[in-house]
């Protein structure tokens, strides 16, 4: 049984190394138990060590200190996880709601970044350059974290800075240039580049900078030339959001709950074909009007703060439904307040019924979304009609192109045009959004019934969905944290709150590695045929009149042509 297990620990006399299969990460650890293994056979067969500890008693007090002191290390580090695991336990979806709002010291670092982008502005633009602030800051559903998305117009230009070639394509030079000029000129403002994303096919190219503020507090803002794009202002559509969150606390913590679930299910990504968070935003404002809790008159009327606190542009909006004499009384009796000492008056906070009700009327979509046939076109959500609508039909449609569309309230009410805010939704990624949205809804609704039921009674009571949701936002912490892996490793697939097994991904060229072991690598032809035929999979196997070249969009699941691609579906 020694050869079977090649890193158990026995005596060097019997030990025998297994060389582990190649291309195997467990060669490291096998060294690493070997070492290990080597270490403690060194210690044990040093007994006079020992003995020497109990003849001298300085060295026996020294001893004895260092080992309180680590077990005392041990209870502290045992205290803080079990403070930890407290912390991540909620009562309620209301509580969740409440805890989830921004702190004080992370509003502050945000206005901080945003009047300090703006004196860079002005120093290489000229003193007329104004950053304009947009996205979930302006909406007020912003947690800790977020992203501050900023925006400025060149003096002297034209605010949508979008300029096409003759053909058609984008030419994005001007606003690359301007980027570029802004990266130049960071030192010594507290800005640093990390991240450009210049690519000549972008509408609206961005450079990604990190700022830390005095406290300590590190914020990451998104930058962008151009304060209109196709004709509409940005951050129109996120004051239109505003003013709809501003008539009712209960619509704003079931927005921030819904975008914290998606982020952790990993739901809210167009780039990987799922609705983005504006999307998941509008599609609760919708539900809420259908419902009738909110009005859509409110449309119309401009909120107190959407441009600025007191209408002052220089001061980003205040948070939403927040006394500040509370919020601070808050944040000084953050760290004193266990959960269990927690006793407020929630007032319009949502419930666990409310999310329930949500999550169902999403998985049972196709119940109450109209079928088009021949004489009626498309339909859509749309909050400035209040209903589901007909809408436009797109102008090129693929066959994995998934029928749901929401409309976006700022391109309708400023160019009378019907634009999809979901226009990068699959079929198979709505069906997977379909499906997790129907395991919430059971999970929120047990809960709700055990409420109601009163099964469980007292301050201790622990909404296990919640706890899973938090828990969750601390593993994606985390991740963020990690290097990031390599592009040929396995990945895994996002794990949600059914606790599901982690699944590898395998790319095709490693199942042609497992099926085929080293025949590819091992033949005499050159290097650069030898990977052409290994990624392409070699002559043959094409479709007939096609080519033999595998498809690179197949592999991803974003083939938009299906069965009439003319490059290879099959391994």
């Amino acid at each position: 049984h020694l050869k079977q297990c090649p890193r158990l620990v026995v005596p060097v006399q019997e030990l025998e190394i297994v060389n582990p299969p190649p291309f195997s990460s467990s060669f490291q650890q096998h060294r690493r138990g070997m070492r290990r293994f080597h270490s403690e056979l060194e210690q044990d067969s040093r007994p006079w060590k020992k003995r020497s500890l109990g003849k001298d008693p300085e060295k026996t007090a020294a001893a004895a200190a260092a080992d309180s002191s680590s077990s005392n290390n041990n209870d502290n580090n045992k205290n803080s996880s079990s403070k930890k695991q407290r912390s991540l336990k909620t009562r309620s979806v209301g509580h969740l709601s409440k805890s989830l709002r921004p702190s004080k010291d992370f509003e502050a670092a945000l206005l901080e970044a945003y009047q300090a982008s703006e004196t860079v502005l002005q120093q290489i633009f000229g003193p007329s350059a104004q950053s304009l602030c947009f996205g979930s800051i302006i909406q007020g559903v912003h947690l800790d974290g977020s992203d501050l998305d900023l925006c400025f117009d060149l003096p002297g230009s034209n605010p949508d800075p979008v300029v096409l070639y003759p053909n058609g394509k984008v030419n994005n030079t001007g606003q690359v240039n301007a980027l570029r000029s802004v990266c130049d000129n960071l030192n010594g403002t507290g800005f640093t580049c990390s991240e450009q994303r210049f690519w000549s096919h972008m509408k609206v190219p961005i450079i990604i900078l990190k700022y830390t503020s005095s406290t300590g507090i590190e914020v990451e803002a998104d930058l962008s030339v151009g304060t209109v794009f196709e004709q509409t202002p940005k951050g129109f559509t996120d004051r239109l959001v505003r003013r709809l969150l501003a008539q009712s606390p209960k619509a704003l913590g079931i927005v921030r709950i819904v975008k914290l679930w998606a982020k952790v299910e990993k739901l809210n990504k167009a780039y990987d074909g799922y609705l983005n968070s504006l999307g998941w935003t509008l599609l609760v404002l919708a539900w809420l009007m259908i419902r009738g809790d909110i009005g859509l008159h409110c449309l119309y009327q401009e909120e107190a703060d959407e441009l600025g606190q007191g209408g002052d542009r220089t001061i980003l909006p205040p948070s939403l439904h927040v006394d500040p004499d509370e919020a601070a009384d808050e944040d000084e009796n953050e760290e004193e307040k266990g959960t269990d000492d927690i006793i407020e008056d929630l007032g319009e906070a949502p419930t666990a019924e409310d999310l329930s009700e949500f999550f169902r009327w999403v998985a049972e979509w196709e119940t109450w979304w109209p079928q088009a046939d021949e004489t009626s076109g498309p339909y859509g959500i749309s909050l400035v009609d209040g209903e589901v609508t007909t809408v436009p039909k797109p102008p090129k449609v693929y066959h994995d192109t998934s029928l749901f569309f929401i409309e976006d309230p700022g391109v309708r009410l400023s160019t009378e045009r019907s634009e999809n805010v979901a226009r990068a939704l699959k079929k198979g990624t709505w069906a997977t959004t379909v499906q997790r949205c129907l395991v919430a809804a059971n999970s929120l609704a047990k809960e709700a019934a055990e409420e109601k039921d009163g099964s469980e009674v007292g301050g201790a009571r622990e909404s296990r969905w919640c706890t899973e949701l938090k828990r969750g936002l601390e593993q994606l912490k985390e991740e963020s944290t990690l290097p990031a892996a390599a592009p040929w490793r396995a990945r895994q697939a996002p794990v949600g709150l059914l606790q599901r097994p982690p699944q590898a991904m395998v790319y095709p060229w490693q199942r042609n590695v497992l099926q085929q072991g080293h025949q590819a690598w091992n033949s005499n032809e050159p290097p650069w045929k030898r990977a052409r035929n290994f990624v392409g999979g070699g002559k043959g196997g094409g479709k007939p009149g096609g080519s033999d070249t595998l498809c690179r969009w197949w592999q991803r699941g974003q083939c938009w042509d299906g069965d009439r691609c003319k490059l290879r579906h099959s391994m």
